[in-house]
C-alpha cells in the first residue's frame, strides 16, 4: 500500500501508562476524514512500546454506534423497574450498535521495543446510515484498533470519522409539480428536483387558484425535520399505544417569507417565487431499524382569525450526490 495516502491525514494519539507493564503509544491513521457508503477506507495502526510484551492479536474494528433518547412509560421501560407509578413517563438514553467487523491485522506474537505500523483496508457497507448528530438521534462511526494481551487488560483507541449521505435516484432531481386541492384554494408548488445538498438553496413557485376571495396576512414556506424512533425495536416490550412511547421530534430548521397582505382574486391564478437556504448541517434524511429522518417543505397561508391552508412536500436532503 501506498504510504504518502497517509502523509496529511489527522490521527488520534493515547498514551496507556499501567501501573506495571510496558507503555504504549498507539496511533491511528486513515487516507481521510470523510467517506461516502460503499467507500474502503485505507487505516493504518502505529505501536510504539517502551517493553517488549506478548499479545494474543492485534485488531481493528469498524462500529457504527446510535445513542437514541426518548420518554416512556415506566412500565414498558428498558432500565427502570416499575414502582409505585407504573404510569409516570420516564427518560432513556440508550446506545445499539448499528453495524460492526472486525479485521485481523496481527497474529499472535509479540510487539517488540521499535514502531510498528500495521496496514489494513474496512470496507463500509452499501447501506451504511450516514453520521447523525439530531436532538433524539446521534448516530457516530469509529475506528477501534484493539491490542488483545489474553487475561490482561486490552490497549484500545479509537478514532472518529463521518459517513456522509449520498443521492444515488437520478429520479429525485427531476422537476416536479405538486398540484393540492384544498377547501376554497388551489395549490400547486413546482421544484427543480426532489433531492438537495445540505447548505444548498432552494428554489421554486407556488401557484394559488382561490376558488373565491381570499386575504392571507402571509405565504411563508419552512423547512422541517422529523426525527421518528420505532419503538418496537428499542424497548424490550413493545408498547400497545403509542402515546406510551414519546420518541418523535420535529424541528423547523428554516423558514422565509414568500409574501405579505395578499388579496387573491376568485378563480384568477397568483404566482410567487421563494428561495429557502437549507442550513449545513450534519442531520441527513436516513432510515435504519432504529428509526428514521424525514425532511419536508410546509407551505403556509396565514390569515388572521381564520384557519390557515398548509400544504406539506417531502423531500431529501442529503451530504453529497453522486449523479
Amino acid at each position: 500500500m501506498d504510504r504518502n495516502i497517509f502523509l496529511n491525514t489527522k490521527y488520534i494519539e493515547v498514551s496507556y501508562t499501567p501501573l506495571f507493564g510496558p507503555k504504549v503509544e498507539m496511533k491511528i491513521y486513515t487516507d481521510k476524514e470523510n467517506y461516502l457508503p460503499g467507500d474502503e477506507i485505507k487505516a493504518r495502526v502505529s505501536i510504539l512500546s517502551n517493553k517488549r510484551f506478548g499479545v494474543e492479536e492485534v485488531r481493528l474494528e469498524l462500529i457504527c454506534r446510535s445513542t437514541l433518547e426518548y420518554n416512556v412509560v415506566r412500565r414498558y421501560s428498558a432500565t427502570y423497574p416499575e414502582d409505585e407509578n407504573p404510569d409516570e413517563f420516564v427518560y432513556e438514553k440508550r446506545t445499539f450498535e448499528l453495524f460492526k467487523i472486525r479485521e485481523r491485522i496481527m497474529e499472535k506474537g509479540e510487539i517488540p521495543t521499535r514502531e510498528i505500523n500495521l496496514e489494513k483496508n474496512l470496507k463500509i457497507p452499501a447501506d451504511a446510515p450516514p453520521t447523525f448528530i439530531g436532538s433524539l438521534i446521534k448516530t457516530n462511526w469509529v475506528i477501534k484498533a484493539v491490542v488483545s494481551r489474553g487475561f490482561k487488560r486490552d490497549i484500545v483507541e479509537e478514532k472518529t470519522i463521518k459517513i456522509l449521505g449520498q443521492i444515488t435516484d437520478n429520479e429525485l432531481m427531476q422537476p416536479r409539480e405538486l398540484p393540492s386541492d384544498l377547501k376554497d384554494l388551489s395549490i400547486t408548488i413546482n421544484l427543480p428536483k426532489f433531492a438537495y445538498v445540505l447548505g444548498e438553496v432552494i428554489e421554486g413557485d407556488i401557484n394559488l387558484r382561490p376558488l373565491k376571495n381570499l386575504k392571507f396576512n402571509e405565504i411563508r414556506v419552512e423547512l422541517i425535520c422529523a426525527e421518528i424512533l420505532n419503538p418496537s425495536k428499542i424497548l424490550p416490550v413493545n408498547p400497545p399505544s403509542l402515546s406510551d412511547f414519546q420518541g418523535e421530534h420535529f424541528h423547523k430548521i428554516a423558514q422565509e417569507s414568500i409574501a405579505r397582505n395578499i388579496d387573491l382574486r376568485e378563480n384568477l391564478e397568483h404566482k410567487f417565487q421563494f428561495r429557502l437556504n437549507i442550513p449545513n448541517i450534519q442531520k441527513p434524511t436516513c432510515e435504519t431499524d432504529y428509526y428514521k429522518v424525514d425532511y419536508y417543505l410546509k407551505f403556509t397561508c396565514a390569515r388572521k382569525f381564520r384557519g390557515d391552508f398548509n400544504v406539506n412536500i417531502p423531500i431529501i436532503l442529503t451530504n453529497s450526490t453522486s449523479l
